[in-house]
């Protein structure tokens, strides 16, 4: 766990030995405590290490050493079983004032591609930035079984473009047609249909 603070925010570096959900959770963690996520990149190493590089604005005051603790408390908290991240998130998203929630004004788009790489399948989502947007986008994967080996995430103003190669959990590429259309149902709803992430 890594903290470099700059003009625009912070670039947060964490390694840790894979465990499945942990783009879900970290990423949960972070908008738990007002983080923006603007970017991250997300890489399965072959020994069994995985390396997380986020790019977060950050709320007021989080410059502090112990707001920088909680963060970390809470991220021990959840890989501990401690924490039920869904409902605390869905908590805060509730407690935010209006004009921070987001306004949807474009319908999402997921595209599944299995052409452009021999190794994975490429899910690409484009929609509107909001709170936990990484977290309920990883943890619909998570559900459906797929792996997230890489996932590149770039915000522009209030548009998110986020790239992830992925494989099923048996090492496969996803081409069952019911998987992916679940997967496409559930952003979707996830998305634009549910007034808010959880």
């Amino acid at each position: 766990w890594q903290v470099e603070i700059n003009d625009d925010g912070a670039d947060l570096t964490l390694v840790s030995w894979e465990k499945p959900g942990l783009v879900s959770r970290f990423s949960g963690v972070l908008s738990l405590h007002g983080m923006n996520i603007l970017g991250a990149q997300v890489f399965a190493m072959v020994d069994g290490v995985n390396l997380f590089i986020f790019r977060c604005r950050l709320p007021e005051g989080l410059h502090a050493e112990t707001s920088w603790e909680a963060v970390t408390r809470d991220m021990r908290r959840l890989l501990q079983g401690k924490m039920a991240l869904g409902y605390r998130i869905a908590a805060h998203v509730a407690s935010l004032p209006h004009r921070h929630k987001s306004a949807r004004t474009e319908p999402t788009q997921i595209l599944v591609d299995n052409e452009s790489s021999g190794t994975y399948t490429i899910i690409e989502v484009y929609t509107s930035d909001r709170v936990g947007l990484l977290y309920t986008i990883t943890r619909v994967l998570f559900e459906l079984q797929i792996r997230i080996f890489v996932a590149k995430i770039t915000t522009r103003v209030d548009q998110v473009a986020d790239v992830f190669y992925v494989k099923t959990n048996q090492g496969e590429k996803v081409i069952d047609p019911e998987q992916i259309e679940e997967v496409k149902n559930a952003l979707n709803f996830w998305l634009d249909s549910s007034p808010d992430c959880l």
